[in-house]
């Protein structure tokens, strides 16, 4: 749908988007969402160049990453209005604009996973789908962290890239379950790894919560399969295990 180029109020800046990236969330809305919500606004995040402003920060030629005011869609759009302080972030004059994207949900979702299992007083993960962008991040920054990551990964390609990032604990699905899921089980005991995070669902999160030790937690923030399924009952009520969600939202908070 075409409509009006927005115009920046005062304290806000017009943003010529460049790039923007497909979150999970992103997909959610555009898949759940009923015909009768179209034309349907998509994207929470980009990034651009600034193009009029009524803020002295972001000056007119700024490279910026911005986030949708107000958490309303919007960044796959040509243009948006965001607030220049509380919106519009400055990016490195030396990095393609098109490569800064992907500034904000994911990088800090990052940190948000590795802050909350450290939290709970595990300095180790497992991490499902760890080939995705997010677990490619994860695994750079995990290091810094004094955190271990066990990644779990469908493909011996994945492992192979994860690999050659430095990751040195990876679990490749795509043989008998009952192989893979005694490796992983030898990997949780070695590291005593606590907590987990899945993004996939389906049948995955039954498996890894299985080979959590009791008291261990798994935390669900995706499911790019469909809805979990095989969680034990025994696991939460005999070894006290939890299954939580991680919101990155609610760990911003």
């Amino acid at each position: 749908k075409m409509v009006p180029t927005p115009i920046p109020a005062a304290g806000e800046v017009l943003v010529k988007i460049a790039a923007a990236p497909v979150n999970p969330s992103d997909a959610w809305t555009w898949f759940q969402s009923p015909p009768s919500s179209y034309p349907l606004p998509i994207g929470i995040e980009g990034c651009g160049i600034v193009v009029s402003s009524e803020s002295e920060t972001r000056p007119v030629g700024s490279k910026v990453g911005f986030i949708c005011d107000g958490g309303i869609p919007g960044s796959y759009a040509e243009y948006i209005a965001v607030d220049a302080l509380t919106n519009a972030y400055p990016m490195p004059p030396d990095v393609p604009i098109e490569d800064c994207a992907s500034f904000m949900v994911n990088p800090y979702t990052a940190i948000g996973i590795l802050d909350t299992a450290k939290r709970e007083g595990s300095t180790t993960i497992v991490h499902t789908a760890a080939a995705s962008q997010l677990g490619q991040m994860i695994n750079k920054l995990a290091p810094k962290k004094d955190m271990t990551i066990i990644n779990v990964v469908r493909r011996p390609e994945q492992k192979a890239l994860l690999e050659s990032l430095g990751a040195k604990h990876v679990i490749v699905t795509n043989t008998d379950v009952e192989v893979w899921k005694a490796e992983l089980t030898a990997k949780v005991e070695e590291l005593n790894a606590m907590s987990a995070f899945d993004a996939v669902g389906g049948e995955l999160p039954g498996h890894v919560l299985d080979v959590l030790p009791s008291h261990g937690i798994l935390h669900m923030y995706g499911a790019l399969v469909g809805p979990a399924s095989g969680i034990n009952a025994k696991d939460l009520i005999y070894k006290k295990k939890q299954v939580k969600g991680f919101y990155l939202t609610d760990w911003i908070r």
